[in-house]
């Protein structure tokens, strides 16, 4: 089973994500792909009523009625306001109420350039998970300078850096069942060269997952 999140951040409005969840809802639909839908906080009760649980749906913050999966530490909320120790907390907090927990890790690239890439996905797996109480959690590793820039990760980089994530998770929270996706400029032309990858679970995807002509063929493609 391989995992398709979309993150339609608030690229829709309430109406937009309305129509766009029918649409998904009347696509062929793969039974190796779980299909999750984040909309945003403002569409979430609209898309929720309008799929009447016929499509898993996350959210993008807090934990509304009818989600199964919520964003933690996605680089949007951690340039807002989101530091190591509020994403911690909303992590715990999201497991408390029966939801499984994403948690958004990646490195700037200024992070990136100095080399410490790896110095900060280990430190926001460490002050994440540390005495987590949690069964499942799923980690997308979204390298903050790829995310909407077009410049997507290399596959044999994002493996690179799922090896540092999965060593950080072992050290702080070995009893925590995982599972890896990668998100950064993810789309139907390259979305097979990550999901092929053992280490990976699946993709975390944004712009490409706007469009149910563009999530039909990214399910394909997996």
């Amino acid at each position: 089973m391989k995992h398709l999140f979309a993150n339609w951040k608030m690229s829709l409005s309430a109406e937009e994500s309305v129509a766009r969840a029918r649409e998904i809802l009347l696509l062929n639909r793969s039974q190796d792909v779980e299909l999750v839908l984040f909309p945003s906080a403002s569409a979430f009760a609209a898309v929720r009523d309008a799929v009447n649980g016929k499509l898993l749906l996350g959210a993008q913050d807090g934990h509304p009625e009818g989600a199964t999966y919520v964003l933690v530490g996605h680089s949007d909320r951690r340039a807002q306001s989101d530091a190591d120790e509020i994403v911690a907390k909303k992590l715990q907090e999201a497991a408390d109420a029966g939801l499984v927990p994403v948690l958004c890790v990646g490195e700037t690239k200024a992070e990136r350039d100095a080399g410490a890439r790896d110095e900060r996905i280990r430190a926001q797996v460490t002050s994440a998970l540390t005495g987590a109480r949690v069964q499942k959690v799923f980690i997308a590793y979204e390298p903050v300078w790829a995310i909407g820039s077009g410049q997507n990760n290399t596959p044999e980089d994002t493996v690179s850096a799922i090896a540092v994530i999965d060593l950080a998770l072992k050290a702080v929270a070995s009893d925590v069942s995982a599972v890896y996706l990668y998100g950064g400029s993810v789309n139907p032309h390259n979305v097979a060269s990550y999901t092929h990858l053992p280490a990976l679970g699946g993709v975390l995807v944004g712009k490409a997952g706007t469009s149910s002509a563009s999530l039909r063929d990214i399910m394909e493609t997996m």
